[in-house]
């Protein structure tokens, strides 16, 4: 048997994590596509609220590292969109950075705070499924017990 060392993944592991990150940069795209049309509509620090609702479901269904890969590129893609000048990392004014500044702590704080959440919503499962194979066990040996006397 061989033994698992840090540097070696499984195919299936790195597929996994590929189709997470893959996860995390659509989930950018979709707050993006969200949040430019209503820009016209709300001010920026609410369309900022659209990227850590995206972030958070990222952290909620697949752990802290694509939350935090999605709390990055929501920084990168609200400056780059939505603040002035479009299309571009530069002169950002006060209030944009401010805005972005947080967008980046909270998203990655409520990433790594989802990221437990699931993490014991695993585990409850787990319980669970112990717990009711106990059950069954109990009851097929009770059941054979009756047959025996």
């Amino acid at each position: 048997m061989q033994k698992k060392s840090p540097g070696n993944t499984k195919p299936s592991t790195l597929g996994r994590r590929v189709k997470d990150y893959g996860f995390a940069m659509t989930a950018v795209i979709m707050a993006t596509t969200i949040a430019i049309p209503m820009e016209w509509l709300v001010s920026n620090a609410n369309l900022a609220l659209i990227y850590v609702l995206f972030v958070m479901f990222t952290g909620l269904k697949l752990g802290s590292r694509p939350a935090i890969l999605a709390s990055v590129l929501s920084f990168l893609s609200f400056d780059f969109f939505l603040t002035e000048p479009r299309y571009t990392f530069q002169d950002i004014c006060q209030d944009e950075l401010t805005i972005l500044v947080f967008l980046l702590v909270i998203a990655v704080v409520c990433g790594a705070a989802a990221s437990r959440i699931r993490h014991q919503l695993i585990l409850l499962r787990e319980s669970n499924r112990y717990l009711e194979a106990m059950r069954v066990l109990s009851q097929a040996l009770t059941a054979r017990g009756t047959h025996d006397l």
